[in-house]
């Protein structure tokens, strides 16, 4: 069955790595898009626990193009401190 909507949010799409070439590298690289339409990437290592069970880990992170636009907003943040005195405590 396969799984697909209009709308492409909340959804993980995770494919083999194939140009892994390091034991470092993600088995697994992939991408989802959050319910804000925010695209974040998706690294996953295939892993052994001392006794030998088979688990997966893995990380997140935001796509090259939302890092860029994460850091110009933070730096408009950090100049724009004419909003601080309507805090409300």
């Amino acid at each position: 069955m396969a799984i697909h909507s209009e709308d492409e949010r909340e959804y993980i799409r995770i494919f083999q790595n194939k140009y892994k070439k390091k034991p470092s590298h993600p088995d697994l690289t992939g991408f989802f898009i959050d319910k804000d339409g925010v695209k974040h990437d998706v690294a996953m290592w295939s892993l052994k626990t001392k006794s030998g069970a088979t688990y997966w880990a893995g990380k997140t992170g935001n796509s090259e193009e939302n890092k860029k636009k994460y850091k110009s907003n933070n730096n408009k943040a950090e100049s724009n401190t004419d909003d601080i005195d309507d805090l409300p405590f």
